[in-house]
């Protein structure tokens, strides 16, 4: 298996420090994403009532969770954008989410209105958000 390489160029790392966030297509292999799919949607239909959002994601899927965040690509983007010493943090933004078709839309908000330039969150999405499926601001 081929593994996945994210360049990014100075006009990316400009981007990420003038604006804040960065967009990193493939930063998860498409068979690691269908395993974190089926997983999250066996969990939230184990949970009375079935969950939107799985709480403790790490707790839940360490292994799983490793697999991702120790991917090559993901690594090599973070550590590109932050230096070498990056490390994950599980006890900020630990979760996971589904977007089904009539489900009420999640807002993305900040915590704090300080610039947190020494805490990036990685959000992954996990299927291409189109109209039916897509991420709401």
């Amino acid at each position: 298996m081929r593994e996945l390489t994210v360049r990014l160029t100075d006009l990316h790392i400009r981007h990420f420090h003038d604006t804040g966030y960065l967009l990193v297509p493939h930063a998860v292999p498409v068979a690691l994403c269908e395993r974190l799919i089926a997983f999250i949607r066996q969990e939230t239909r184990r949970e009375n009532p079935p969950a939107g959002k799985l709480h403790r994601f790490h707790d839940r899927a360490p292994a799983l969770v490793r697999d991702v965040i120790a991917g090559p690509a993901l690594v090599g983007a973070l550590t590109r954008l932050l230096g070498p010493n990056v490390v994950c943090v599980t006890n900020r933004h630990n979760h996971a989410g589904l977007n089904p078709p009539g489900a009420a839309i999640v807002r993305y908000h900040r915590d704090i209105l300080q610039p947190t330039r020494g805490l990036v969150t990685a959000i992954l999405y996990l299927q291409e958000s189109t109209s039916p499926t897509a991420a709401h601001t």
